[in-house]
C-alpha cells in the first residue's frame, strides 16, 4: 500500500499532532521519493529547498511518522 499525503496527514490529526509547514515538506519528501531515504539523505532534499527547516526537525518528524506505524525505521 502506497502512503498518500492526505492519508499520512489525517492519521497525523487524528492522533492528535499537528501539521506544521516543516511537517508537510517532510512528508511530500517522502511521499514523492521513489527510494529508501536515510534521514540524512531526507534531511539533504528538504534543506535544498527549505533551508529553514532543521535536522532536528526532519528526525522529530520521522520519529512521529514510525511511531504511527506509516514509516518503517
Amino acid at each position: 500500500m502506497r502512503l498518500t499525503e492526505r492519508k499520512i496527514a489525517a492519521t497525523l490529526r487524528q492522533h492528535g499532532y499537528k501539521l506544521t509547514p516543516q511537517r508537510r515538506v517532510v512528508i511530500q519528501t517522502i511521499v514523492s521519493s521513489q527510494d529508501h531515504l536515510t534521514p540524512a539523505a531526507m534531511y539533504k532534499k528538504v534543506h535544498q529547498e527549505h533551508p529553514n527547516i532543521g535536522l532536528v526537525t526532519v528526525y522529530r518528524t520521522l520519529d512521529i511518522l514510525a511511531k504511527l506505524g506509516l514509516i518503517c525505521e
